[in-house]
């Protein structure tokens, strides 16, 4: 090919389109807003306090099959049934275990257990990682649990058994394993359901094992996390009623304001926004906290987003299972134990 004759015939600085890009960006995001705020009215008829009071489990169908697969085909899925336990090292009063569960045939979780040495029936909680994290982190492995303020352990303290999970969310250049986990969210979305899904089906399918063991008080298990793990908390507590209390911290929001791909599903903002997420969980407890200082997830679209939870939470009767609290940190587990409190005086 003879590209000679394709000379250019005009030429111009790079940036002299800018203007119209400029443009472009705006208009899109002028698109979005006003189309949230079309989604606010039909969320506004679609879901109300005293809709979702007297028709909890058709809105807790819904806001599953918007997750989608494979919640949706939970009851259909065979279960595996190989378990790995090896203990990593034990105190006076703690064992601590890795363990791998077989939640589907040739599909393994990985998470950390730390149980009483006793052996007593005691209450359960899952304690959830956020953004990098691992179960090593909350436990207090490695880096001193950095913002997790030693999770596991005040939950150890407080009187439980605790399992940690781990989620597609590690350091890839810290830990190795190399994942893409908005390329496994898009393939599961491929198959009609999301990673979210994914993760919260680990989670219940983790409870299903831990519930059978003579350690575990089925009728008190609760669930804690930081961040993406607060959002877990949210969602798994939302879907699974066996959690009686959870314990949100750093996630709870107003998604117009803060919003990543794994966390936006098709027509959410017409039918849940975080009011109405948590509102499942009542006449369940939950506390949610937020740092008064955290970059990350500010304040703002928290306290927006509260004001509406709270009458769902009124529509049950379940005032006094509600608490929000704006505490005075950053991006990281509150060190005060008042979350904790009220996590253990719900079991």
């Amino acid at each position: 090919m003879d590209w000679s004759k394709y000379t250019e015939e005009f030429k111009e600085d790079y940036l002299t389109g800018k203007n119209y890009r400029d443009q472009m960006v705006a208009d899109i995001n002028s698109f979005i807003a006003f189309f949230n705020g079309e989604s606010n009215k039909q969320k506004a008829q679609y879901i109300t306090p005293s809709k979702l009071a007297n028709n909890r489990e058709k809105y807790l169908n819904d806001f599953i099959n918007m997750l989608g697969f494979p919640l949706t085909e939970y009851a259909n899925l065979p279960y595996g049934n190989k378990v790995n336990k090896t203990t990593i090292f034990e105190n006076e009063k703690y064992i601590y275990s890795r363990m791998q569960i077989e939640v589907f045939p040739n599909y393994f979780v990985y998470g950390i257990l730390a149980e009483h040495k006793d052996g007593l029936k005691r209450p359960f909680v899952l304690a959830q990682h956020g953004g990098e994290g691992t179960p090593e982190i909350v436990n207090g492995f490695v880096y001193n649990t950095a913002n997790y303020n030693h999770l596991v352990t005040r939950i150890l303290n407080k009187g439980a058994n605790v399992f940690a999970m781990q989620t597609f969310l590690w350091n890839i250049k810290t830990y190795g394993t190399e994942y893409n986990r908005e390329d496994l969210d898009g393939q599961l979305r491929s198959l009609g359901g999301s990673i979210t899904a994914l993760e919260i089906f680990m989670l219940k399918r983790v409870l299903d094992y831990f519930e059978t063991k003579p350690f575990v008080d089925k009728d008190r298990i609760g669930m804690a996390g930081l961040s993406y793990g607060g959002m877990y908390t949210l969602f798994t507590t939302a879907c699974d009623s066996r959690i009686k209390s959870a314990y949100s911290s750093c996630f709870f929001s107003d998604r117009t304001f803060w919003h990543r791909p794994d966390w936006s599903y098709k027509g959410m903002l017409s039918m849940f926004n975080d009011a109405e997420v948590a509102g499942l969980i009542a006449p369940r407890a939950v506390y949610i906290e937020v740092g008064s200082d955290d970059a990350t997830c500010s304040p703002k679209g928290a306290e927006l987003q509260v004001a509406m939870l709270k009458e769902y939470f009124a529509a049950q009767n379940a005032q006094d299972k509600l608490v929000f609290n704006v505490f005075n940190g950053t991006h990281e587990l509150s060190i005060t134990d008042e979350g904790f409190d009220f996590l253990f005086k719900n079991l």
